[in-house]
């Protein structure tokens, strides 16, 4: 799902599939079950991997513009907006609802002062 819906060369499109197929993962993960130790490891990364997928995918969209080409790179959004988007995307979770915001770095010049 990531390498094919939220790789390096992403849209809106492609992420919201994504983010759709790994939903419905989280929501079968509840039917897992495990006979062993082994077993409740291999559900715990799972789930692991589930939710990174998702907080990836959901910040991925949030961030309309490319940046740190090829790690980054919109489709949909081609070049890098430094006027709008220089800083970074936070993702929390609150309950079950993962909620993305921006966090502008502020740049001051050498010997400026706050």
């Amino acid at each position: 799902i990531m390498s094919e819906h939220a790789g390096p060369y992403r849209t809106k499109t492609s992420l919201t599939t994504g983010l759709s197929k790994i939903k419905a993962l989280r929501k079968a993960l509840r039917e897992i079950k495990a006979r062993n130790l082994h077993e409740l490891m291999r559900a715990m990364e799972t789930e692991s991997l589930i939710k990174v997928g998702e907080v990836l995918t959901e910040a991925a969209l949030f961030r309309t513009e490319s940046r740190f080409i090829p790690y980054h790179y919109r489709e949909d959004y081609p070049e890098t907006d430094n006027l709008h988007w220089c800083g970074q995307v936070l993702v929390t979770q609150r309950g079950e609802k993962i909620v993305t915001q921006f966090k502008p770095i502020l740049y001051k010049a050498a010997g400026e002062k706050t």
